[in-house]
């Protein structure tokens, strides 16, 4: 089964310090971030964001599928984590389980 029409991409950012001012313009649905990136990691990024917009929706992507990425990721308040080995289906899924 293939998803379609799932996303729209509305920004892209090569700095975690640009999220927060596109969140702001944007309002987007669902944020996907890495956990791992330079700087300021998608956990700290994630934290920052719902504290200033508690109805920030996060998904977290990460190449560790871990118990404690997953338990570090809840605790951040993204709506999830989500493996870089995921199936397109899959991470179709998890954003479409972030914004319900």
């Amino acid at each position: 089964m293939r998803a379609t029409n799932v996303a729209e991409v509305v920004a892209t950012s090569s700095t975690p310090d640009e999220v927060p001012a596109l969140w702001r313009d944007l309002r987007p649905d669902v944020t996907l971030c890495d956990v791992h990136m330079p700087g300021v990691d998608g956990l700290e990024l994630c934290q920052q964001l719902r504290a200033e917009h508690p109805d920030a929706r996060v998904l977290l992507f990460s190449a560790r599928d871990d118990r404690t990425t997953r338990e570090a990721a809840q605790d951040a308040g993204a709506t999830g984590l989500v493996s870089k080995t995921a199936s397109p289906a899959q991470l179709a899924a998890a954003l479409l389980a972030s914004v319900e």
